[in-house]
């Protein structure tokens, strides 16, 4: 870079570095646009791993498998999960590893577990929808998705399990106490008042495991 004697750049240089700031601006400016354009957000770019490990190389060919499987074309899916075609080619060859929030799309359009994309076992069919809380929504925005699955897909499902058990067995006991009290009560208005109250408990049980059926809804192999 040539300097006056001063040494300050010369008109020459300063010109040349002008020009090559506004090639970057530019640059910069077209990689954005074709990302926009293509439908990519950094929200779907997770850490390359060099080597990627082999689960995520697994799970990328069962990507594959499954948009085959449904006689999807790469580009019409890419379209549909709001990638492009050759980014869910890295995905799908474990050149990088798949995002959860692409993964969960994927599974939702093509209606197919998220367990056996993450594990390759159970039954492939039955999209799950899951809500998750707001420190596990924010890690599900940048996290890959093998790794949100295991942190807090399970944990999320095998609580709602649990909460659907006991649910059904409170439903259970209640109402067999509740058959048993008018059954044994001689005075039917004060059997059916206290029916009544019962039946209000039973709804409100009711609704809870309808509420948790939503999401424990034929799960598999957790």
């Amino acid at each position: 870079m040539r300097k006056t004697a001063h040494g300050e750049n010369s008109p020459e240089c300063s010109r040349a570095l002008g020009h090559e700031n506004h090639v970057s601006v530019f640059l910069c400016t077209l990689q954005a646009q074709s990302c926009t354009m293509l439908g990519e957000t950094n929200d779907f770019i997770v850490p390359r791993q060099n080597p990627v490990p082999e689960r995520e190389k697994a799970i990328g060919q069962r990507l594959r498998d499954i948009r085959e499987n449904c006689l999807a074309k790469r580009s019409a899916l890419a379209v549909r999960i709001g990638v492009s075609s050759d980014r869910l080619s890295s995905y799908e060859h474990g050149r990088v590893p798949l995002p959860w929030i692409v993964g969960d799309r994927v599974c939702e359009v093509l209606n197919v577990s998220q367990a056996w994309l993450a594990t390759g076992h159970g039954k492939l069919d039955h999209y799950i929808p899951v809500t998750f809380s707001e420190p596990a929504k924010s890690a599900a925005q940048k996290g890959r998705f093998s790794e949100i699955y295991d942190s807090c897909f399970v944990p999320l499902i095998r609580s709602s399990r649990y909460k659907l058990t006991r649910g059904t067995k409170q439903f259970a006991q209640t109402l067999a106490d509740l058959i048993e009290h008018v059954k044994n009560n001689p005075d039917p208005r004060q059997a059916m008042e206290q029916a009544a109250s019962v039946m209000a408990q039973l709804e409100e049980i009711r609704l809870a495991i309808a509420k948790t059926k939503k999401i424990t809804n034929r799960p598999h192999s957790l």
